[in-house]
Protein backbone atom coordinates (compact mmCIF):
# COMPACT_ATOMS: atom_id res chain seq x y z
CA UNK A 1 0.00 0.00 0.00
CA UNK A 2 1.26 3.42 -1.04
CA UNK A 3 0.07 6.77 0.59
CA UNK A 4 0.20 9.58 -1.19
CA UNK A 5 -0.35 13.27 0.74
CA UNK A 6 -0.37 15.26 -2.44
CA UNK A 7 -3.84 15.56 -3.12
CA UNK A 8 -3.28 16.70 -6.84
CA UNK A 9 -2.03 13.39 -8.60
CA UNK A 10 -4.17 12.07 -11.18
CA UNK A 11 -5.62 8.29 -11.15
CA UNK A 12 -3.63 7.96 -14.09
CA UNK A 13 -0.26 8.47 -12.28
CA UNK A 14 -1.50 6.37 -9.42
CA UNK A 15 -0.72 3.33 -10.87
CA UNK A 16 2.33 1.94 -12.84
CA UNK A 17 2.15 -1.93 -12.23
CA UNK A 18 0.01 -4.07 -14.31
CA UNK A 19 -0.93 -6.44 -11.11
CA UNK A 20 -4.89 -5.15 -11.20
CA UNK A 21 -5.83 -5.60 -7.50
CA UNK A 22 -3.63 -3.32 -5.48
CA UNK A 23 -5.10 -1.16 -3.44
CA UNK A 24 -3.42 2.46 -3.35
CA UNK A 25 -4.63 5.74 -1.28
CA UNK A 26 -4.65 8.94 -1.48
CA UNK A 27 -4.87 12.00 1.11
CA UNK A 28 -7.29 14.32 0.56
CA UNK A 29 -6.90 18.24 2.30
CA UNK A 30 -9.43 17.31 4.80
CA UNK A 31 -7.00 13.52 6.07
CA UNK A 32 -9.55 11.80 4.73
CA UNK A 33 -7.41 8.42 3.12
CA UNK A 34 -9.02 7.33 0.29
CA UNK A 35 -8.56 3.45 -0.84
CA UNK A 36 -8.41 2.67 -4.58
CA UNK A 37 -7.85 -0.32 -6.61
CA UNK A 38 -7.26 -0.99 -10.21
CA UNK A 39 -9.93 -2.93 -12.14
CA UNK A 40 -9.86 -3.26 -15.86
CA UNK A 41 -7.26 -1.13 -16.30
CA UNK A 42 -8.54 1.73 -14.18
CA UNK A 43 -8.10 3.18 -10.67
CA UNK A 44 -11.17 3.28 -8.88
CA UNK A 45 -12.02 4.63 -5.43
CA UNK A 46 -13.04 1.78 -3.00
CA UNK A 47 -16.20 2.85 -1.32
CA UNK A 48 -15.74 0.42 1.53
CA UNK A 49 -17.21 2.40 5.03
CA UNK A 50 -19.75 4.66 5.94
CA UNK A 51 -16.52 7.21 6.41
CA UNK A 52 -15.84 7.43 2.57
CA UNK A 53 -19.42 8.27 1.79
CA UNK A 54 -19.34 11.05 4.59
CA UNK A 55 -16.56 12.53 2.96
CA UNK A 56 -17.73 11.72 -0.79
CA UNK A 57 -17.87 15.52 -1.64
CA UNK A 58 -14.48 15.92 -0.74
CA UNK A 59 -13.60 13.73 -3.32
CA UNK A 60 -11.80 15.27 -6.72
CA UNK A 61 -13.98 14.58 -9.54
CA UNK A 62 -10.68 14.14 -11.73
CA UNK A 63 -11.16 10.90 -9.32
CA UNK A 64 -14.54 9.43 -10.39
CA UNK A 65 -15.18 6.52 -12.74
CA UNK A 66 -17.84 8.25 -14.24
CA UNK A 67 -19.16 11.92 -14.19
CA UNK A 68 -22.62 11.06 -15.30
CA UNK A 69 -25.09 8.15 -16.16
CA UNK A 70 -28.33 7.37 -17.69
CA UNK A 71 -31.82 7.49 -15.57
CA UNK A 72 -32.98 4.36 -17.41
CA UNK A 73 -31.40 1.17 -18.59
CA UNK A 74 -29.05 -0.05 -15.76
CA UNK A 75 -29.94 -2.53 -13.09
CA UNK A 76 -30.98 0.25 -10.66
CA UNK A 77 -34.62 0.85 -10.09
CA UNK A 78 -35.38 3.99 -12.41
CA UNK A 79 -37.63 5.01 -10.11
CA UNK A 80 -34.98 5.64 -7.50
CA UNK A 81 -32.65 7.21 -10.12
CA UNK A 82 -35.47 9.81 -10.96
CA UNK A 83 -35.59 10.62 -8.01
CA UNK A 84 -32.75 11.48 -7.93
CA UNK A 85 -31.81 12.94 -11.06
CA UNK A 86 -33.32 16.50 -9.77
CA UNK A 87 -32.88 19.04 -12.76
CA UNK A 88 -34.82 16.12 -14.85
CA UNK A 89 -32.64 15.71 -17.92
CA UNK A 90 -32.51 11.86 -17.75
CA UNK A 91 -29.02 11.78 -16.82
CA UNK A 92 -27.69 11.82 -13.38
CA UNK A 93 -24.36 13.56 -12.40
CA UNK A 94 -21.86 14.09 -9.23
CA UNK A 95 -23.48 16.83 -7.85
CA UNK A 96 -26.73 14.86 -7.68
CA UNK A 97 -25.29 11.50 -6.36
CA UNK A 98 -23.22 13.99 -3.66
CA UNK A 99 -26.15 15.56 -2.89
CA UNK A 100 -28.20 11.99 -2.70
CA UNK A 101 -25.39 10.43 -0.33
CA UNK A 102 -25.75 13.47 2.15
CA UNK A 103 -29.41 13.42 2.04
CA UNK A 104 -28.89 9.51 3.14
CA UNK A 105 -26.14 9.95 5.43
CA UNK A 106 -28.20 12.31 7.06
CA UNK A 107 -30.88 9.93 8.49
CA UNK A 108 -29.01 7.15 9.22
CA UNK A 109 -27.18 6.47 12.67
CA UNK A 110 -24.76 4.91 10.94
CA UNK A 111 -23.32 5.47 7.68
CA UNK A 112 -21.63 2.05 7.40
CA UNK A 113 -25.38 0.89 7.45
CA UNK A 114 -25.49 2.09 4.01
CA UNK A 115 -22.30 -0.31 2.71
CA UNK A 116 -22.55 -4.01 1.59
CA UNK A 117 -25.29 -5.69 -0.20
CA UNK A 118 -28.44 -5.13 2.68
CA UNK A 119 -31.57 -4.72 0.92
CA UNK A 120 -33.37 -3.43 3.78
CA UNK A 121 -32.55 -1.15 6.49
CA UNK A 122 -33.43 -2.05 10.58
CA UNK A 123 -35.56 1.12 11.51
CA UNK A 124 -33.55 1.53 14.55
CA UNK A 125 -30.85 2.28 11.93
CA UNK A 126 -33.27 5.65 11.52
CA UNK A 127 -31.88 8.98 12.98
CA UNK A 128 -34.94 10.04 14.49
CA UNK A 129 -32.85 13.07 15.93
CA UNK A 130 -32.79 14.88 12.89
CA UNK A 131 -36.25 16.40 10.97
CA UNK A 132 -35.77 14.53 7.40
CA UNK A 133 -34.68 11.36 10.29
CA UNK A 134 -38.10 11.81 12.07
CA UNK A 135 -40.57 12.15 9.09
CA UNK A 136 -39.24 9.00 7.59
CA UNK A 137 -39.52 6.69 11.01
CA UNK A 138 -43.00 7.80 11.42
CA UNK A 139 -43.59 7.10 7.84
CA UNK A 140 -42.27 3.73 7.97
CA UNK A 141 -44.80 1.10 8.17
CA UNK A 142 -44.68 -1.52 10.70
CA UNK A 143 -46.16 -4.80 10.66
CA UNK A 144 -48.00 -6.87 13.80
CA UNK A 145 -46.47 -10.63 14.37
Amino acid sequence: MIRLHNAYFSAKNLMRSSNNFQQYCIMEQNKHIWQFARVGGMNRVCLEKGEDLLYLDTLDQKLWTALSCPVNGLEIDSRTLEMIDTDKDGKIRVPEVIAAVKWITSIVKDANTLIGKNTTMPLAEINADTELGKVLYASAPTTAC
